[in-house]
Order: structure tokens, then C-alpha cells, then sequence
């Protein structure tokens, strides 16, 4: 056992560097439409790859030596594009045919692709898991916001900034979609349009992400897998910063100064800057004792240096472990999930971890129960970001070229020999002779403010599936969806923007119950197999509620890095949200096809809220006809032929009042 453990070990640590280059580029149909989901691999190198976002661009990082990639896609010819000088490499990708092959539908139940006539886009486990990204959004890209559906039940994919992040400050809060441990997912559909999405009412207007998640299969023995990946985070592209002049302006230096275009630093002596050794002085806790300059000498920059004491190269470790098997009338499958992240900037960091266990269970040959859960904690620390004093890289940018950072927190002596101890050192405050550093020094906003956040969350659903007849299936499906999102906000005592200290406490608490009750009928072979006849009839009752707690206070009593409302007076903000929106929808799917090869979808939703009066309907059709079955027969010219319509209607609900 100790052997296996050592094995497995020495295995989950695997890191191969070598010369890299990064090759971007777009990947389209043949009608000129993005290619959602292409999966793109370096040839011999599978573990390299990435796959295209929402609009078919992508970007990977291939070895120097690689000379050819790969770009695959469900239902398309896999094409091999050889590497050339180019960093740039576009791709049309042609449309095969894949007999049988099926999606999930807007309901979370799986149809053969070629009965729909709504575009749809899929995503398969492999292209996920080679993408090599450790957070599910990352894989897909960020530019559309669409609801989540895990396995036929709605999921929060919230992304909130509140009280203490902005567009122009605060920090980056993640999505909750990264609350989703890639290893766990099947297979992604994107339905994308009101045609494909209409079931799911007002959620529904940017289309729909439909995951699914793995199972076990039936009457297999018990299968072990383990996974383990490191990756590099690295900058890829930095801001030029001039390093001709110095601090100051109209060619003059100025010690403190806003600017920098002062003197021109190659026309300096190049000797020791002379120093007012007599006054005041800043003991920095690095042990470097600053004075005031009376002339500049030293033609040293550090523009380098400042860059790299904010910037490291980052890394991902990702370690899971999975069971999964099952017996005559039961499967199962279980994952536990850790991933670890720095980023690249130093001091933020993310950690998660992840469990799941989902099981189908077949009661009789007409009962079948299946329940999944999935538990997820994880924690962070994020940087102060954006056009703000206390935020990271305008302080950073602004700094003159002959300004050393690294000096950036000690005690300020003043003339008369009075030591103020915690002082903010920046180029606006060279001796830190004042609490209001006016830009912080980065230094200072990526070691001594703080963003921490705790997230746990608890998702359950259950399907049980009923088959009186042959022709009829019910379907009693719930879910609930619970996080609590627990953030703190720390400044200390002379932070730009907060120079008498700052602590924010918020708390969300979210929740999401969902009921749907379905009934499915298919009559598909009537008038000789000719004709072929499915229809659904759904109600769904869905209640989301959100509380919110927050307290804020900016003036503490005494410099100190402890994040607790003791050590802060009066005036304290405080304020607590309860939001709540209840919904229901009676919904209906009426589905024709003839002879195998024209297939019509009618869709309709009615749908009341708590946020709106009235009730509304939304209809939805679509026409798919392969026509390479009838009047022009596949050949050697064209193989697969399909023409589609589809229209949808959907409107956007109201939040809250």
C-alpha cells in the first residue's frame, strides 16, 4: 500500500518546461458562424489544448517543436493544420454527418441532434478536461451570461460585485459556475437563442448552458480514476513604461513630484544622490533608512524591479479522484476534487474543493429514482483593482522610472524626532510624512489590504421517472441550490482612498428551490413508420431568495492589521436585503417528423412571476429537413444536407422591487 501511495504521488506532480509559443486564431463553420466548443490539441501532445469561447476564438501555448494541430468538433471532419511561421491560424471547419448522435434538450432530456432545428452547440468532457483551464467559465469564455441547467435542474451561476466591489474598484469576485469541478462534467450544451431556450421563460434570453454531469454505468465493476495537472500562469503582455526621465517636470526633478518628465536620467553624474541627512527620515521595516533628496545623482531606474516585486509567474494544481461502477439496477459515481491557484499577483490565491456522489437507482422495470449531490468550499484572496488610489496597477503605472518601491511600510521620524509607526511609503510621499499616501505604493495594496471570501455550497436534486405504458413517462424532478458567500474587506490605517482604516463584513446567503412536474408521450412509428409523434406537458414552480448582511466601518481606533470591528468607532454603515422573486410555468412541446428526414418542434411557455403582473407567453418553433435523404441524395459532393428555420420569443423578467 505504502508503494501504490509513493507511486501516486511521485505522479501528481509532473512539470515539463520548455520553449513556448502562443498561437491565437478563429475557428468557423462553413456558413462563416463562430465554432463554439472546437477542441484544439497539439499533435503527439494531447495534454496540450484548449477549445474555442463563445464568439470561436481560442489561444493555446504549444512546444517550439510542435508541428502540427488539431481541431475536432462533434459532428465535424477533424482537420490537421501544420504550424508555420505564423502566430496566427484560422480555421473553416466542415460539417460531417455522425450517425446517431444526440443532445439534451432545453428540459435536460437527450433527442438525436438531427430532429432540431434550433441552433445548438456541444462541448464534450475531453475538449474540457484538454483545455487545461481549472475553472468551468474559464474553458467557455466570459462574454455572454446565460443560466446554468445541471442536469435538467437551474443552477446560480451569480457573479456579484456588492457593496464591496464596482466596475471602478474593489475586487474581482468570481461566477459561481466555478463552483463546478470540471472533472465532473459530461458533456455542455449551449443552446443558443429564444428558439432553443423558450421553455425556460424570461431566464432564458441569452439561451441556456446545459450541463451534464457523469454517471456510473450498470453492471460494471468498480472503476478507479486519477487525475493530477500543474500548470504555469505567466504574463502575457506588459504595459511599456518610459525610463528616460525622471520624477518631476519641464526637465526639473522634483522628490514627491506627480509627473515624470523631469530631468533626463542619462545626463546625471551618475554618483551617490546627495542627501539632507539632518531632518526628517523614513526607517523602513526592510531596514533601508530614507532621507530627503536634495540633488538627484544616481541614474538607477527600477522599472523592472517594481514590475516584479507585484508580478510572479502563477500556477494551477488540480488533484481529483473518482469511483464509479454499478451492479444489475443501481450505478454510481463519486469525485472528490482539490484545486490550488496563485495567481499572478502576488498574494492572491484560490483554493477549492469539491465533492460529488450521483446515483440511479431502477426501482422496477417501471420506477427509476436518480439523485445527485455536490458539496464545494472554497476560499481566495483578491487584489484591489481598477481606476482607483488604492487599487494596484494605476499606483504601479504612475510610478516614476527612478522611484524604488521596495521600500513601501516603516515609521516616519519627523524633524523634532517624532516616530509614527505603520506608515504607507509612496513616490507621492517619499518619506511617508503623511497618512494620505494620495496613490498607494503596489506594494502596499497587493501585502497589506486584504479581500478574503469563504464560499460553501450544497447542491441536491432528485429525478424519479415513472413508465406506466410504453409510450408514457412522468417525471417528478426537485432540486435546491444553497451558498453562503462570506467576504471581508480590509484597509489598514493610511491605505490611499482609506487613510483612517476600512473593514466591510458582507454575507449572502442564496438559495434556489425548483419543482417540475413533466409528462412525456412518443408514438414513433405510426402510418407505416412514416410519421412520428412525441409531445411534453411541464409545470415548474421555482422561489429564489437571497439575504444579505452588511457593516462597514472607516475610522479605526489603532494601527493594526486585526480585521475586527473592536478595534473601529462610530459612524458604521449597516444595512441588511432580503430579495426574493417566486415564479411558475406550464409549459408544452409538440414534436412531428416525417419519414425521417423533415422533423417540426412547436414550443409554447405561460409563465407568472412575483416580480410582474400579468402572466406571459412565449412560443417557440423550429423546422429541420434533410433533404440529402430525398431529392438530392447524399454524394461524393455533398454528403449531408440540412436546412433549418427556427423563431422564438422570450422576454427579460424584472428584478425584485
Amino acid at each position: 500500500m505504502k508503494q501504490l501511495v509513493f507511486a501516486f504521488l511521485f505522479l501528481m506532480v509532473t512539470l515539463t518546461v520548455f520553449g513556448q509559443r502562443k498561437i491565437t486564431g478563429l475557428v468557423t463553420n462553413a456558413a462563416g458562424e463562430p465554432q463554439i466548443g472546437a477542441n484544439i490539441a497539439v499533435k503527439d501532445a494531447p495534454a496540450s489544448g484548449s477549445i474555442t469561447d463563445f464568439d470561436g476564438k481560442y489561444e493555446i501555448t504549444v512546444p517550439t517543436d510542435a508541428k502540427m494541430l488539431i481541431f475536432s468538433y462533434t459532428g465535424f471532419e477533424t482537420k490537421e493544420v501544420e504550424i508555420g511561421a505564423s502566430d496566427v491560424i484560422d480555421v473553416i471547419m466542415d460539417e460531417g454527418k455522425l450517425l446517431e448522435e444526440v443532445v439534451v434538450t432545453a428540459l435536460g432530456f437527450t433527442t438525436k441532434k438531427d430532429r432540431s432545428g434550433s441552433t445548438a452547440s456541444s462541448v464534450n468532457k475531453s475538449a474540457i478536461k484538454s483545455s487545461g483551464e481549472p475553472n468551468l467559465l474559464n474553458s467557455l469564455g466570459k462574454n455572454r451570461v446565460r443560466p446554468v441547467i445541471v442536469d435538467g435542474v437551474p443552477m446560480s451561476n451569480d457573479n456579484l460585485y456588492g457593496s464591496g466591489s464596482s466596475r471602478s474598484g474593489g475586487v474581482s469576485q468570481s461566477s459561481r459556475i466555478n463552483d463546478i469541478n470540471p472533472e465532473d462534467v459530461e458533456s455542455i450544451q449551449i443552446l443558443k437563442g429564444a428558439s432553443a431556450a423558450a421553455l425556460w421563460g424570461s431566464r432564458a434570453a441569452n439561451g441556456v448552458l446545459m450541463i451534464t454531469t457523469k454517471s456510473g454505468k450498470l453492471n460494471q465493476k468498480m472503476k478507479i480514476s486519477v487525475s493530477s495537472s500543474y500548470s504555469i500562469d505567466e504574463i502575457n503582455k506588459r504595459h511599456p513604461l518610459q525610463s528616460t526621465f525622471g520624477q518631476g517636470a519641464a526637465g526639473v526633478f522634483v522628490e514627491g513630484g506627480a509627473n515624470s518628465w523631469g530631468d533626463k536620467i542619462a545626463n546625471r553624474s551618475g554618483e551617490a544622490d546627495a542627501l539632507n541627512i539632518a531632518g526628517q527620515r523614513f526607517e523602513g521595516d526592510n531596514g533601508r533608512i530614507v532621507y530627503p533628496i536634495t540633488k538627484k545623482n544616481s541614474k538607477q531606474t527600477f522599472v523592472d524591479e517594481n514590475f516584479n516585486q507585484v508580478f510572479q509567474q502563477g500556477f494551477v494544481t488540480d488533484n481529483n479522484i473518482t469511483f464509479s461502477g454499478g451492479g444489475a439496477k443501481t450505478n454510481n459515481y463519486f469525485s472528490v476534487g482539490y484545486l490550488t491557484q496563485e495567481g499572478i499577483v502576488k498574494n492572491s490565491e484560490y483554493t477549492r474543493a469539491t465533492v460529488r456522489f450521483n446515483n440511479q437507482t431502477f426501482m422496477s422495470d417501471k420506477f427509476v429514482l436518480t439523485t445527485k449531490a455536490n458539496y464545494v468550499y472554497s476560499t481566495g484572496n483578491r487584489i484591489q483593482q481598477n481606476s482607483n488610489t488604492a487599487g494596484l496597477y494605476l499606483g504601479l503605472l504612475r510610478t516614476p522610472a527612478d522611484f524604488d518601491n521596495s521600500t513601501y511600510k516603516g515609521t516616519h521620524i519627523s524633524a523634532s524626532g517624532v516616530a509614527t509607526t505603520g506608515r504607507q511609503r509612496s513616490y507621492r510621499r517619499p518619506l511617508g510624512d503623511n497618512i494620505n499616501p494620495t496613490w498607494n505604493n503596489p506594494l502596499w495594496t497587493t501585502n497589506e489590504q486584504k479581500a478574503p471570501n469563504t464560499v460553501q455550497r450544497f447542491a441536491f436534486s432528485s429525478n424519479l421517472n415513472y413508465s406506466p405504458v410504453k409510450w408514457l413517462q412522468l417525471d417528478l424532478r426537485g432540486g435546491l441550490d444553497g451558498y453562503t458567500d462570506d467576504r471581508t474587506y480590509f484597509s489598514p490605517i493610511g491605505s490611499a482612498a482609506f487613510n483612517t482604516g476600512r473593514l466591510e463584513s458582507e454575507i449572502f446567503k442564496n438559495s434556489e428551490v425548483n419543482l417540475d412536474l413533466i409528462g412525456r408521450t412518443e408514438f414513433g412509428k405510426l402510418m407505416d413508420g412514416q410519421i412520428g409523434i412525441n409531445g411534453t406537458l411541464g409545470f415548474n414552480i421555482n422561489d429564489r431568495t437571497r439575504y444579505s448582511d452588511f457593516a462597514s466601518s472607516q475610522i479605526f481606533l489603532l494601527p493594526s492589521d486585526i480585521q475586527n470591528f473592536s478595534n473601529s468607532r462610530s459612524p458604521y454603515e449597516v444595512n441588511n436585503n432580503k430579495n426574493q422573486i417566486r415564479s411558475n410555468r406550464l409549459y408544452g412541446i409538440l414534436t412531428m417528423d416525417y419519414d425521417d428526414q423533415v422533423f417540426v418542434n412547436l414550443s409554447g411557455t405561460q409563465e407568472a412571476a412575483s416580480s410582474v403582473a400579468g402572466t406571459y407567453f412565449y412560443p417557440s418553433a423550429d423546422l429541420a429537413w434533410q433533404f440529402t435523404k430525398s431529392i438530392i441524395p447524399a454524394n461524393d459532393i455533398l454528403s449531408f444536407g440540412k436546412i433549418r428555420l427556427s423563431y422564438g420569443q422570450v422576454g427579460v423578467q424584472p428584478a425584485a422591487y
